[in-house]
């Protein structure tokens, strides 16, 4: 007992030190250790590939603080939706795994599922959508030919993925 009583006083010390690692690394990335403070690669290249895009549409200091608070909410709002996500497939899996599942249980899990991806697909169209406000549409014009490029550029994840999404037909000119 008193061994327990040890091991639990010494992680309630440790604890204020982890938390404070990771409330100080700059992204989710960064978290390993030895990057306290400091950005990963891939958020520098991240962010120099933002830093270009910004150039390429010549993006207003305003427009730019617009932009930047609207990418804070949504990330925010997102982050707690797929957290939300990530704890009703967690309940779905647990109760699959039950002897004597409830089939009312599932179904009330599935709904919430859909649910929270329906709320996630709003959540991402009104973010283009206030994007539409904040931009010219020269602007937006520009960064929907971008990310039309990149969706062909990307290679497809899986087989089903390649058979659900064949590449486009070349444009005519």
């Amino acid at each position: 007992m008193t061994h327990f009583r040890k091991i639990f006083l010494v992680s309630l010390m440790i604890l204020p030190f982890y938390l404070s690692n990771v409330a100080a690394a700059e992204c989710p990335h960064c978290t390993e250790k030895g990057q306290k403070g400091k950005i990963c690669k891939m958020c520098k290249e991240r962010n120099k590939m933002e830093e270009k895009m910004m150039a390429d549409l010549k993006v207003t200091p305003e427009q730019k603080i617009k932009l930047d608070d609207l990418k804070t909410n949504h990330k925010s709002k997102i982050d707690d939706l797929k957290k939300q996500m990530k704890e009703k497939r967690e309940d779905l899996r647990n109760e699959l795994a039950k002897e004597n599942y409830e089939p009312a249980n599932l179904d009330s899990l599935k709904n919430s599922i859909k649910e929270i991806a329906g709320t996630i697909a709003a959540e991402r169209t009104n973010v283009i959508i206030e994007m539409r406000k904040i931009l010219t549409k020269e602007q937006f014009d520009k960064l929907e030919a971008k990310r039309s490029k990149m969706k062909e550029m990307k290679p497809p994840r899986n087989k089903m993925d390649k058979e659900m999404h064949p590449p486009r037909p070349p444009e005519e000119e």
